[in-house]
């Protein structure tokens, strides 16, 4: 595979660069250098002048589409091809769903992306097969910037895994990505975010939904073996019946450094959200979680089941969980329970003794809540 040419620092120059080998509309240019302008009034901690940026797609998109299904009705392709090939489709949804609220990494993946995946599904259309948006790092202190645009039109159906990869190099790597997900009309979606980078790797992960009418939502998150993970979640149930089912389970060892910020607005009559975050701490690890759920004066009947449950293992080790969930609507109804274990090292080897692995023992806590 060859190692993706760079360019260094997140400037405005290196915009026009990766711009003009990509030959892009001056509509995109023009949002690429506002994007980097609103990063730059935000906290960030990164060292952006010394940071560099692919000119070249380091991207994998693996599918397994049924022969049956025309592909004249199916778009998947390249983010950077989309913009030529689908320049119309694609500036009606690109970076619609962006928050300001998201942090610096989020805007500077608008100004600098240059890999990933654009997927629109046609209505009434289902993929059993699983999708899969892999992204990889091939080359030393590289910074990946990967932007989705995914489209589900009415009644169709998609399982999508997002998934992450480098080889091992000495210094940081950074994967900066962004998903966009729009869920039509009774439309379906299972969606997995799966990275399994090296512990030298920083990852920076924005996910933005938006479900209308009957549309359901699926996000499963599970942990990996990254220093630093940031994650930041944006999801609007904007139509009636719509439902979103949020399931995370993190489990952080050595250093290591999980964050997360999740935003819901429930918006229409009849929205259901249910949230199952579990979390595990050891070894000097942290873990911090704000989540913020707002159900809307229209959101009639809706239903909101929040439950978190974090299991401390050592005394060294770190997790906050701040769930803050309004209500405009006295008519919707809210369930929420949050949970904090504190499991000894004497505790553990006891289990441990019995036979129990720290994979099982560790399960057994979050799940079951052992006493």
């Amino acid at each position: 595979m060859p190692v993706a040419k760079a360019l260094q620092g997140l400037t405005a120059a290196t915009i026009k660069q990766l711009s003009s080998h990509n030959k892009e509309p001056v509509w995109l240019v023009k949002k690429r250098l506002l994007s980097r302008q609103l990063a730059a009034t935000k906290k960030c901690d990164l060292d952006i002048n010394n940071l560099r940026v692919p000119l070249t797609s380091t991207n994998i998109i693996s599918n397994s589409v049924s022969p049956q299904i025309p592909r004249k009705n199916l778009i998947l392709a390249s983010i950077d091809k989309s913009v030529h090939l689908h320049e119309t489709l694609f500036r009606q949804y690109f970076d619609k769903l962006a928050s300001y609220d998201q942090n610096a990494a989020s805007d500077y993946n608008t100004a600098f992306f240059s890999s990933g995946a654009f997927l629109q599904i046609p209505s009434g259309v289902e993929i059993k097969k699983t999708l899969n948006l892999n992204s990889f790092i091939n080359s030393p202190r590289i910074n990946q910037f990967k932007r989705n645009l995914i489209i589900l039109e009415d009644y169709s159906s998609v399982k999508i895994v997002s998934s992450g990869d480098a080889e091992y190099y000495p210094g940081i790597n950074r994967n900066f990505e962004t998903t966009e997900l729009f869920i039509k009309k009774g439309a379906v979606c299972e969606f997995k975010i799966d990275q399994k980078w090296h512990t030298n790797v920083h990852v920076f992960y924005a996910l933005n939904v938006f479900v209308e009418n009957k549309g359901k939502i699926l996000i499963k998150i599970e942990d990996t073996q990254a220093s630093l993970f940031e994650l930041s979640v944006n999801i609007t149930l904007y139509g009636a019946k719509s439902k979103c089912e949020f399931v995370v389970l993190w489990h952080t060892g050595q250093n290591q450094k999980f964050s997360k910020t999740i935003m819901i607005d429930l918006k229409a009559p009849e929205a259901e959200l249910n949230i199952q975050d579990g979390a595990i701490s050891q070894n000097q690890s942290t873990q911090q979680s704000n989540y913020q759920i707002n159900i809307g004066e229209n959101a009639y009947y809706s239903k909101c089941d929040f439950v978190s449950k974090n299991l401390i293992v050592g005394n060294d080790a770190k997790i906050t969980c701040r769930p803050e969930i309004n209500s405009q609507n006295s008519r919707s109804q809210v369930n929420s329970s949050c949970q904090f274990l504190a499991l000894n090292q004497d505790q553990e080897f006891y289990l441990q003794s019995r036979g129990f692995s720290d994979a099982v023992v560790h399960e057994l806590f979050i799940k079951n809540m052992v006493k």
